[in-house]
């Protein structure tokens, strides 16, 4: 999306509410801020465990090394974090430039519960979500739960942060009660499954054509090549595994489009309910990602956020076209009454889990998986690392070792050092996702009549930006502000497009006056579903996003 911004005097809008915003006396300049150095810290939740896979509890700061990018990392403070203990005061530990976690070795759950409605059958997702209704009990005094569902267009929120059992109840009792799309894509499966096996044999009784010129006719007028050395399988058999067929456009079920938009939905999630002050793990119920690489957005934001992973497979085993013959399942481990389908999409579900130091629910675990998640973080070393934070938008590899021999430790195995910007652009799209921005609308969004150039129609669009969102800070011989602008274009049936991320940028010489408007020109390409755009930039001074809408004339005809 190219873009052009400038600063402007005159307000635009015209509708009252916006015009209260003109000041009734001498307007003053907007306040300038001073860079602040960033000192946040990596938090790692560890579980360690014994080679029966046993917890082992009574660990200390010397039994572990933490290495960054291969280079060996002090740890600034380390706990021990037990339920059994949680009313007893942690003992600090010892040593240069470590600090107690806290006072209490325990930390609450914060619990955020995401239903992929996009994959979800229905029947399926009520056994589930009504198992987990029963397990609320199992959450300890303190612990949080947030509820939200994806159905493929935005998020909603059925509940927000509580610890009250009733208004969870209650939550995932109209969660029940809300459509899921995941039937379309599960008749889709079997119906493309279906169409490959018909072209597959088709396919072979061509191929049995090319070579035997009877083959097709009648079977009493061809000749015998059932037996001897020469003998050719018959029409319908096919020799060796058969060839899948790539997902053609047309058809309903296109998993690369729709993981990976539930694997955004559920980053946003995580962004736009910032969660309280305790251990952040997210709950993820799905039908599955049949790739880690679907998954790679929710996995890096988990990481950048501190969350841990914990999916569901609210399928359970897939018994469609399974094998349960012992040479049909191939070397040990041996997969009785399971399918290639299921196997990928638990591995994506374990890969999920493994990277962010979680544990995934697979099969009939998912009806406990609200007692699995409670159990377990009931037990766990919380340790913290300062990286030196350079903003650069680099990945960088953690490695939690456990000094004495024979112990296994499960923590995240990466953090992202994300830049201003790109924290600022991920939260303004996750307003949007999530639509919690403030009741009335504060942008002011101007749509022109639609013009050919380059070869295509755009649509110029003007947005509006109150300058005492902006946080100017001195730059060279002025000041300079920026934020990010997250634009969606909404067709007639609500199905939602987002545009490229872009920055609205702004270099003064002098403050600009309160009740002013910064303004940012960009093109919108034409589409003829096009009904609605609506634009969510971040408020740099109150954290919250500020939004605004315009309608799109239908084309004419």
């Amino acid at each position: 999306m190219r873009a052009r911004s400038v600063l402007f005097l005159v307000l635009l809008a015209v509708s009252p509410a916006a015009a209260q915003t003109q000041p009734l006396e001498s307007p003053r300049p907007v306040q300038a801020f001073e860079e602040s150095i960033d000192v946040r810290v990596v938090n790692l939740e560890a579980v360690v465990t014994d080679a029966r896979g046993r917890r082992v509890p009574g660990l200390a700061l010397g039994d572990f090394r933490l290495f960054v990018d291969g280079v060996e990392t002090p740890i600034t403070f380390f706990s021990e974090i037990d339920e059994q203990r949680r009313r007893v005061p942690g003992e600090p530990a010892t040593g240069a430039g470590v600090e107690a976690a806290a006072e209490s070795t325990w930390q609450s759950r914060n619990i955020l519960v995401f239903l992929d409605e996009a994959t979800m059958v229905e029947a399926r997702r009520d056994l589930v979500v009504r198992s987990l209704a029963k397990q609320l009990d199992a959450l300890a005094p303190g612990d949080q739960m947030a509820v939200v569902a994806f159905a493929g267009s935005r998020l909603e929120v059925l509940c927000d942060w509580t610890g009250d059992r009733a208004r969870l109840a209650a939550a995932l009792a109209a969660a029940e009660r809300r459509p899921a799309r995941g039937i379309r894509s599960e008749v889709a499966r079997r119906e493309d499954a279906d169409d490959a096996e018909l072209e597959a044999e088709v396919a072979a009784i061509l191929d049995l054509a090319e070579l035997d010129p009877w083959a097709g006719r009648h079977p009493a007028s061809a000749p015998s090549v059932s037996s001897g050395p020469n003998a050719r399988p018959g029409p319908l058999a096919t020799a060796g595994p058969q060839k899948t067929l790539g997902m053609r456009p047309t058809q309903l079920f296109n998993p690369l489009d729709r993981f990976l938009e539930v694997a955004e939905a559920a980053a946003g999630a995580m962004r736009g309910l910032p969660a309280p002050s305790g251990r952040k793990m997210l709950m993820l119920l799905t039908e599955g990602f049949q790739a880690p690489y679907f998954a790679r957005p929710v996995i890096r934001e988990a990481n950048r956020l501190g969350y841990s992973l914990y999916p569901v497979d609210v399928k359970g085993l897939d018994t469609f076209r399974a094998q349960n013959d012992v040479e049909n399942s191939g070397p040990a481990p041996f997969y009785f009454v399971t399918t290639e389908f299921d196997r990928q999409i638990d591995y994506a579900l374990q890969s999920m889990a493994a990277a962010t130091g979680g544990q995934a629910s697979l099969n009939s675990n998912r009806l406990a998986a609200l007692e699995r998640l409670v159990e377990d973080s009931s037990s766990y070393y919380l340790l913290g690392f300062s990286p030196t934070w350079r903003g650069d938008d680099r990945r960088h590899k953690i490695a939690l070792v456990a000094t004495r021999p024979g112990l296994a430790v499960r923590t995240r195995d990466s953090y992202d050092d994300a830049s201003r910007r790109t924290r600022l652009t991920l939260e303004a799209g996750a307003t949007l996702l999530l639509g919690r921005s403030r009741s009335e609308p504060r942008l002011l969004v101007t749509v022109g009549k639609p013009a050919a150039a380059a070869g295509k129609t755009e649509i110029p669009v003007s947005l509006g930006v109150p300058v005492e969102s902006l946080a100017f800070v001195p730059h060279e011989q002025g000041f300079h502000a920026e934020a990010p602008i997250a634009v969606v274009v909404l067709d007639a049936k609500g199905k939602r497009r987002e545009m490229p991320a872009s920055w609205l940028q702004i270099d003064v010489a002098q403050l600009p006056s309160q009740g002013t408007y910064a303004k940012f020109d960009f093109p919108l390409a034409a589409g003829s579903g096009a009904r609605r755009i609506v634009v969510t930039v971040h408020d740099a001074l109150s954290g919250e996003a500020l939004w605004g809408e315009a309608r799109l004339e239908p084309p004419a005809r």
